[in-house]
């Protein structure tokens, strides 16, 4: 699935990679990785948790009371059209989340 996201990121936007549940290895085509402009940026907890873990809280606190909001955009699977869209356009405002339940 992260080789075929790749291509639907922006030239010079990034893809954070959170786990690794559908295996430990990934082949990507290399001219078409560097023709996208992709940076792929690890999202790594298991070394840097301690580093973190004051941030986290304090942000934590801030989403629940509201001081701290982050823009989503949300669409279920029968909108990934226009999701898609909207990030390739750059029209999308923050993260767009697909919701599949």
């Amino acid at each position: 699935m992260l080789r075929d996201a790749l291509g639907l990121v922006r030239p010079r936007g990034r893809v954070a990679l959170v786990g690794y549940t559908a295996g430990r290895e990934f082949t990507v085509d290399l001219a078409d990785f560097l023709l996208a402009d992709v940076a792929l940026l690890p999202v790594n907890l298991m070394s840097r948790g301690r580093e973190v873990a004051a941030d986290a809280e304090r942000m934590l606190g801030e989403l629940a009371s509201g001081e701290l909001t982050l823009p989503i955009e949300r669409y279920g699977l029968d909108r990934l059209a226009e999701a898609v869209e909207r990030l390739r356009t750059g029209e999308a405002v923050g993260k767009v989340a697909l919701d599949l339940s």
